[in-house]
């Protein structure tokens, strides 16, 4: 025999089949989140892809609880999604937004190969900037907890949260009528060992004219530092190979003889960021 809804037998049965059903569900989703929290443990590559613009915030698992999770490793991939035509130089920037990660027991590392290889560790008790920039356009972040949790008061709250974007340095295709090409990171002083290429185009028929209102180059090298031919920093027109060093291009006018024109900058090893003095180049072009 069916129960009614109004027998106090039927309300009771049903009430009671609700609560079965509710927990049932609350402890499948409850699982469902402890086994995505354990597959971003278990140390497998996940790639992150950045566009221009485009912010990405990134937490260690258990962040939002601020759980230790013995012997969790995160590994992310963190590469820009650039056109194959892209000319631009970009680099990836990671600031470090919440961080509670006691050394005895978590750490996050920021791993860069290339050029230059970096390898820079934060946890609560090293020193490290809280923004750091890539060289390359890709980065590797990797989190680890140990097995067990060495603090002595305990790794409750440990935590770190991450704003990762793409930040524009040099470089790439320019079309627009009446625009600008600078040095990297201008009107901060350029970085070392960055080359970036400027490619600009007008329509048929049109020539352009390059006049550069600022431009000072470090003359100053770790290696030979002949005119023109040594280890400077340097800005080359690519139709003419001519090359310019120092101030050589400061108030001049380069004109085109035809509507493509493309240039190369090339900065030496000499680490010029933090110098007083600015040091850059910023030239207006425009078609004619």
């Amino acid at each position: 025999m069916l129960f009614s809804m109004f027998h106090p037998l039927g309300v009771a049965s049903i009430l009671s089949f609700i609560g079965v059903s509710f927990t049932m569900v609350v402890n499948r989703d409850a699982a469902l989140d402890r086994k995505r929290i354990m597959d971003k443990c278990s140390g497998t590559p996940q790639e992150v892809y950045l566009n221009a613009g485009q912010d990405v915030v990134l937490q260690n698992p258990g962040f939002e609880s601020g759980e230790f999770i013995e012997g969790c490793t995160t590994l992310y991939e963190v590469m820009m999604d650039r056109d194959d035509q892209d000319l631009g130089q970009w680099r990836i920037k990671v600031v470090m937004e919440e961080m509670n990660l006691p050394c005895s027991s978590s750490s996050l590392w920021l791993l860069e190969d290339g050029e230059r290889t970096h390898n820079v560790q934060y946890c609560n008790e090293k020193k490290a900037e809280t923004v750091f920039y890539s060289h390359e356009h890709m980065i590797d972040i990797k989190f680890k907890n140990k097995a067990k949790c060495l603090e002595e008061g305990g790794c409750a709250g440990t935590k770190v949260e991450m704003r990762i974007s793409a930040e524009y340095v040099c470089g790439g295709r320019f079309d627009q009528d009446n625009g600008v090409i600078t040095s990297p990171l201008y009107p901060a002083n350029y970085i070392n060992s960055e080359a970036c290429i400027y490619d600009i185009v007008a329509p048929k028929k049109k020539r352009i004219a390059l006049t550069c209102e600022y431009f000072d180059l470090s003359t100053k090298c770790d290696g030979h530092c002949g005119d023109h031919n040594g280890d400077r920093t340097y800005f080359q027109d690519i139709t003419t190979f001519e090359r310019y060093e120092g101030k050589e291009l400061q108030g001049k006018t380069i004109k085109s003889k035809k509507n493509h024109h493309t240039f190369y900058f090339l900065s030496n090893s000499n680490d010029i960021e933090d110098k007083k003095r600015q040091y850059g180049f910023s030239c207006s072009y425009k078609f004619f």
